[in-house]
């Protein structure tokens, strides 16, 4: 197991596990495969640009790809004290090995290391797994957007969680 930055060099591997994300696990995240904005291979690359406000997070588990997160520091200077978490998915045959505890972990660093008071993330109502793991590591909810996503004709809310960061 391994838990890295990724970088333009993991572009078709990210590009490739997000594709699958959103066929397998439609209600975990907002986008679709139709309307996707990392559809391109070329902003999926451009977007693995170093940066100072946003890092794309891999999870590596006997060399290939099969977790991912992102953090994306906000970039309103009245809102720069807060980072968000996107994205995040381990894939089914390798989750129980703790890679989304340590996608989590670097993400909870990452955000400290950019000096951010709060880090935010919204979790589908059903994803149950997903939401201890966010309260293990500290996170408590802050509001429900009821009726959040829709999908083939189901529903789900959107609890909206928040991390307080202290300062290392």
């Amino acid at each position: 197991m391994h838990v890295r930055l990724l970088t333009p060099a993991d572009a078709e591997a990210q590009h490739a596990l997000r594709r699958r994300a959103l066929l397998d696990t439609p209600m975990a995240f907002s986008s679709s495969p139709e309307d996707d904005r990392l559809r391109d291979l070329a902003v999926v690359r451009r977007l693995l640009e170093p940066s100072a406000d946003q890092a794309s997070l891999g999870a590596f588990l006997d060399g290939a790809l099969v977790g991912m997160a992102a953090v994306v520091r906000e970039g309103r200077a009245k809102t720069r004290h807060k980072a968000n978490l996107f994205g995040m998915f381990v894939a089914p045959e390798a989750r129980g090995h703790k890679l989304g505890r340590g996608l989590l972990d670097l993400a909870i660093a990452t955000a400290r290391g950019w000096g951010v008071e709060a880090l935010l993330l919204g979790v589908n109502s059903d994803a149950l797994a997903a939401q201890s793991l966010y309260k293990s590591a500290g996170f408590v909810a802050w509001g429900v957007e009821p009726s959040a996503m829709r999908h083939d004709g189901r529903t789900v809310d959107t609890i909206h969680m928040v991390l307080p960061i202290t300062p290392q």
